[in-house]
């Protein structure tokens, strides 16, 4: 197969070994939002400033949701407040955040497209979000990002600016498998919302150890699969007590949540110490922001 990619624009261009992700990345410790920026003790204000929360990304430690009030709270102490916690009750940190609203430390994700098709996309960042756009209709996009954790949780809003047609996927990846073959469409724990096709359009949340057939599902309301549609992806993956992933899908709109379990059916996933991703199959989305947790 041929090398061939898209990459944020500023990006330069690069060998195949790096569009692969073969090169591993390094990740800025988001965690303590001093250690990231020294001005933040006396300046924090700025941009960008993804929640509106008058604090810039860099000196916020819960840059996607604004904590004020009682979301600035603590409940479990592991620093990060209770308005942007994806496990209450774990301790966690915030591994890394991209708010999308510039070019932020771009050469640690890679971005590949599928060869299956003679369609051409593309993933830009630009006003604020990580777009792919152009993709044909069995074209597979996946913007990569090295972890090195099975533990991880990934947080995401996606966001449909146009109604696709076919409808297909459009998720998030974790514990990818640096040792796929394939590297467009991995082996990794996938959370997705999907619709199978012509036969059956209606969207399910899909959760699903890529490619096996563990496979968990949920129905829901097309309307997260719908132009307009805003809609938050909070997907962990966990070794201790136990192999496990969890997914909760939710319509911001309409404030509808799905969830799926690997623990309701006795299933369990593979889980590896590899990277996570954000995906989209023939399905042009935009990405507000994307936030990783891990264990400390």
């Amino acid at each position: 197969m041929r090398c061939r990619f898209a990459l944020v624009p500023a990006l330069l261009a690069a060998a195949c070994n790096q569009v692969f992700g073969l090169d591993p990345a390094t990740l800025r410790d988001a965690g303590a939002a001093i250690d990231a920026d020294p001005t933040c003790a006396t300046d924090p204000g700025g941009l960008p400033d993804e929640d509106g929360d008058t604090v810039r990304d860099a000196c916020d430690p819960c840059p996607q949701l604004d904590e004020r009030g009682d979301g600035a709270n603590d409940a479990d102490s592991d620093g990060v407040p209770d308005g942007c916690d994806p496990r209450p009750g774990v301790p966690d940190q915030q591994r890394a955040f991209y708010g999308f609203a510039d070019v932020e430390r771009p050469g640690e994700f890679t971005y590949r497209i599928d060869d299956l098709s003679t369609g051409q996309a593309d993933w830009s960042a630009n006003d604020g979000d990580l777009r792919i756009s152009g993709l044909a209709p069995d074209s597979d996009a996946l913007a990569e990002l090295q972890v090195g954790r099975a533990t991880v949780t990934v947080d995401t809003i996606y966001r449909l600016e146009i109604d696709p047609s076919p409808k297909q996927v459009i998720g998030v990846w974790a514990s990818i498998d640096p040792d796929s073959v394939d590297r467009e469409r991995p082996r990794g724990m996938d959370l997705v919302v999907a619709t199978l096709g012509a036969v059956a359009v209606d969207p399910t949340v899909v959760l699903n150890d890529w490619p096996t057939a563990l496979v968990q599902t949920a129905p829901a309301d097309p309307v997260i699969f719908s132009i307009g549609a805003r809609v938050r992806l909070l997907f962990t993956c966990e070794q201790v007590p136990a192999p496990r992933c969890v997914g909760s899908v939710r319509d911001l709109i309409t404030g509808q949540k799905y969830e799926v379990d690997t623990a309701n059916q006795g299933l369990v996933p593979t889980l590896r110490a590899g990277a996570i991703g954000l995906r989209a199959f023939a399905v042009p989305a935009a990405f507000e922001y994307l936030a990783v947790y891990v264990d400390p």
